[in-house]
């Protein structure tokens, strides 16, 4: 089975480990089958989606409902 993607862009590292945690768990997959890329990190650098079983985005501390500032 391909892995799946998780690109998390929370920078506080307990919300970013629960984060994780709570994908694996509630999606009933192993740890080695979610593949994190923590963006608060590291640079996405070239993805190729065939590689996934999908993508997902992870929350942030931010929505669409913040004010521009």
């Amino acid at each position: 089975m391909k892995p799946f993607l998780l690109l998390s862009i929370r920078a506080d590292d307990d919300a970013a480990d629960e984060e994780y945690a709570a994908f694996v768990r509630f999606a009933g997959l192993a740890p080695d089958e979610v593949e994190r890329v923590r963006l608060d990190r590291t640079a996405l650098g070239p993805v190729d989606p065939g590689a996934y079983a999908g993508i997902i985005l992870g929350g942030g501390p931010y929505n669409a409902s913040d004010p521009v500032s």
